[in-house]
């Protein structure tokens, strides 16, 4: 075959393939949910209907980025942009583009600065992330949709921490002259001391919480200092430093005896001295301590529609369809037990030809804490990125609380398969763990092991350990997962963020990993087959255990980074990340893939109150450097804020692309635009809309692909 007809050849066939692709499943990218929450975090998974492997990692405060491959060889580039305003917390937006034969980019903006960790695969069609907002962010940065931490009242700070018991409360107490400072320079230190300490409180972390709080409580502001106080006595009480905790209260009530705070503060004194009688007076006073019931949550309907075209051709349209969700959390709070309820759904109601709607519950479960005793149980549909659980499971899960500084823990039941709703017992498993606190807190030490079993081959058995560290302006987080049964260290991974004075922050990350996490039912990868079971008719244990490791990569990632903040308004950051993704072994009539090392260099700026008050504007330059690529991005975002009510987000994107493999250039440029309106604090309406274009020069015929969407609903909190 003649050279020119060789190209031609080959151009029609990837602009064939793009159109049947778009056609047949423009993209494999399924969605994205909130699976946990602790405290101000949330674990965000994204899930897949093809297996995928993370071959790279580009992450900053404001966005992140993650490189994929599919198990699919498609040569069409397709794309789709999906908009999660409040569903998913800081989430914004998310872009997911490429295609299986050069592999996908999972693209996400935030809303807020938040630490970003990128946590191990759960299995090989999900990836999880966990958000936390980044201590010390302006506030003026955070949306007025996003959680309000800072604005929390005193009951929903406190409402999910149990109260543990102290050996000696007054060690685990810094004194006053100690108070920790903010986390970073700010208009206000004290408010931003306010704000730490509820999110200490949050996460039980009282000592700290104390320190920000007295802290606080310096300010020359009355409402702050009020706060400040309230918060303070109630984390002493936590702390069980009841003797603390009444100078507090009694000094507020000196000071703001007609404080609207006044009468809950006059009721916690009360409720003080009432523990401070005999024990016998106090039981009668219990008896008759019937708690309370309350239930919050959220719903929201938004419909979506996505449609793309190739080279003029007739109009794909990827997503059509309404998703609903729903999260509900009913509690009852009283002084020796407590009791939750909780259950989230989501689904998806789809109006194109396929008719593919569907309905998971992903989390429902009941959850009492016995306070005197410091049991806390579990039961029911659960999902943990910790202790050794990579997900969703039905199951119990215990913790009883030994002491100040010792929690052990044990679970069991079974894990649930992503892409399944119905319970299943294919898939055992069962651990126990513990949770180790020293130096008043501040370093933490959480062992683990765990056991899972897939139709009835043993499918994962490790040992592990998690270490926190916090002090004052620095935080330090280390995972280790080792699979004693594959023989494999499944995960090396450290995280550590060190905040200066005036306003510089620099943070590192190392992540030594198997991609995904190897268990004995990654031998499914390229099989063809959804069960071990049926993998057993070909192959025996020993080549099912093989078949396992050679599907199974190792990924190292490694990032630098830093923010400043020039001025109160003006932050400035850079940061540089590698990855290096090995190679892997063909077996079982499965091709394996190659090794490739990519590097990513970012630099941003923001400008806070850009056009007023709660506006904003920033750029983002980025450079990626991968083995057949070159890429330069620009991405300039922006708030605007009118009447108070509303918010108005005008975006603008563009990538410049080189092949170097191919001698190909690519451009990519996509503006949007979204609206939201808040009639209500807890009634929000949204509407987004944008429009993309990928233009490729090829030899014979170039590919020019355009699509659009638009998404509109609503989100109500009660």
């Amino acid at each position: 075959m003649a050279a020119g007809a060789w190209v031609r050849s080959c151009t029609g066939w990837l602009i064939a393939a793009a159109c049947s692709a778009a056609a047949a499943d423009p993209i494999p990218f399924e969605g994205a949910r909130v699976v946990d929450r602790a405290g101000d975090s949330i674990v965000v998974e994204f899930e897949f209907d093809e297996d995928v492997r993370t071959t790279a990692r580009d992450v900053d405060s404001a966005a992140f980025e993650i490189r994929l491959r599919g198990s699919s060889l498609a040569g069409g580039w397709n794309q789709q942009t999906e908009n999660y305003t409040g569903e998913l917390g800081a989430i914004s937006q998310i872009a997911f583009e490429g295609s299986g034969a050069g592999g996908y980019r999972l693209a996400v903006q935030l809303t807020a600065p938040m630490d970003v960790e990128v946590l191990p695969q759960p299995d090989a069609r999900r990836i999880a992330v966990r958000l936390t907002p980044t201590a010390g962010a302006n506030a003026a940065a955070q949306a007025p949709n996003e959680s309000p931490v800072a604005q929390a009242p005193p009951e929903t700070v406190f409402a999910s921490a149990p109260q543990e018991s102290a050996d000696d409360p007054a060690a685990r107490a810094p004194a006053a002259s100690n108070a920790a400072p903010p986390a970073a320079a700010g208009d206000d230190p004290y408010r931003d001391a306010l704000r730490d300490g509820r999110r200490a409180a949050m996460t039980q972390d009282y000592p700290r919480a104390i320190a920000l709080f007295t802290q606080a409580a310096l300010s020359t502001d009355p409402a702050v200092r009020q706060d400040a106080l309230e918060m303070l006595g109630m984390a002493r009480e936590r702390n069980h430093q009841d003797a603390q905790a009444k100078v507090v209260y009694d000094q507020f009530l000196e000071q703001y005896p007609d404080s609207p705070a006044a009468p809950r503060i006059q009721q916690r004194l009360a409720g003080l001295i009432t523990r401070s009688l005999p024990v016998q007076q106090k039981l009668k006073v219990a008896a008759n301590d019937n708690g309370s019931w309350t239930t919050v949550g959220n719903v929201s309907q938004f419909y979506q529609r996505v449609e793309t075209t190739v080279n003029n051709e007739s109009p794909v349209v990827g997503v059509n369809g309404l998703f609903t969700s729903a999260d509900v959390i009913t509690s009852h709070r009283s002084d020796s037990l407590d009791l939750s309820m909780r259950v989230s759904t989501n689904g998806l109601s789809d109006f194109t030809s396929n008719n593919d709607s569907t309905y998971q519950t992903t989390i429902a479960y009941f959850e009492a804490q016995q306070k005197d005793w410091g049991v806390d149980l579990r039961v029911g549909r659960q999902s943990q990125q910790s202790n050794g659980v990579l997900g969703r499971y039905d199951g119990v899960q215990l913790q009883y609380t030994v002491n100040s500084w010792l929690k052990v823990g044990a679970l069991g039941g079974y894990a649930v398969d992503y892409s399944q709703n119905a319970f299943s017992s294919d898939r055992p498993l069962y651990g126990v763990n513990a949770r180790v606190s020293t130096f008043g807190g501040a370093l933490e030490f959480a062992p683990f092991y765990i056991e899972q079993q897939a139709n009835g081959l043993l499918d994962r058995r490790a040992v592990g350990m998690e270490t926190r560290f916090y002090r004052d302006n620095v935080s330090a987080f280390s995972l280790v997962d080792y699979d004693t049964y594959h023989q494999a260290l499944n995960t090396s991974y450290m995280m550590l963020n060190w905040r200066f004075d005036g306003g510089l922050s620099t943070y590192a990350t190392f992540d030594h990993r198997r991609s995904p996490y190897i268990t004995t039912e990654n031998a499914l990868i390229g099989q063809g087959v959804n069960s071990l079971g049926s993998l057993e008719n070909t192959y025996d244990s020993q080549q099912i255990q093989q078949l396992a490791d050679d599907r199974t990569a190792t990924l190292t990632l490694a990032s630098i980074g830093f923010d400043k903040d020039v001025t109160s308004r003006f932050q400035v950051g850079t940061d540089v990340s590698y990855s290096d993704y090995s190679s892997t072994q063909t077996s079982g009539n499965v091709e394996g893939t190659p090794a490739r090392q990519d590097y990513y260099y970012t630099l941003r700026f923001r400008l806070d109150e850009a056009f007023g008050a709660q506006t904003y504007t920033a750029w983002y330059l980025r450079y990626a450097d991968s083995p057949d690529s070159r890429t330069s991005s620009i991405y300039w975002n922006n708030r605007f804020t009118f009447w108070q009510r509303w918010e108005f987000y005008p975006r603008f994107r563009v990538d410049y692309t080189q092949m170097t493999d191919t001698n190909q250039s690519q451009w990519f440029f996509e503006p949007s635009l979204r609206l939201d309106f808040r009639p209500k604090q807890n009634l929000y309406f949204e509407l987004e809309t944008g429009y993309d274009r990928t233009q490729r020069d090829m030899p014979v015929q170039s590919l020019d692909v355009v699509g659009y969407y638009v998404r509109i609903g609503y989100r109500s909190l009660f």
